[in-house]
């Protein structure tokens, strides 16, 4: 299981560059199409994702915000200790997908 924490970061200002710095895949940047990515479970600041894919089994990310951190992991077996490409494209999916990113960004839940 790979597990990767984001420390001092802020969801409302969070980018797709700022996950550069914590992975070495950069291929989930030209992603722009999310409807495969589904939450197992979700709620205020944790969601359980996957993705639906005909290739290969996805295997299941959660993600937790605790206070300015970004608590991650993924059911695969990397061993690096940076974010696995399925940890950065479902971080990049909630960074897109507003449906996704009220849960965990406090300033566009209170604008809703």
């Amino acid at each position: 299981m790979a597990e990767y924490i984001l420390e001092n970061i802020n969801i409302s200002t969070l980018s797709v560059y700022d996950l550069l710095k914590h992975t070495t895949e950069s291929s989930f940047i030209g992603i722009t199409d999310f409807r495969e990515v589904y939450p197992i479970a979700i709620e205020n600041n944790t969601g359980i994702f996957t993705k639906k894919t005909s290739l290969q089994d996805f295997p299941v990310v959660s993600v937790s915000r605790i206070n300015n951190s970004l608590l991650c992991s993924c059911s695969c077996d990397q061993t690096k200790a940076q974010l696995c490409n399925h940890q950065a494209e479902i971080i990049h999916c909630i960074l897109e997908e507003k449906n996704y990113r009220i849960f965990f960004d406090d300033i566009l839940r209170k604008k809703h």
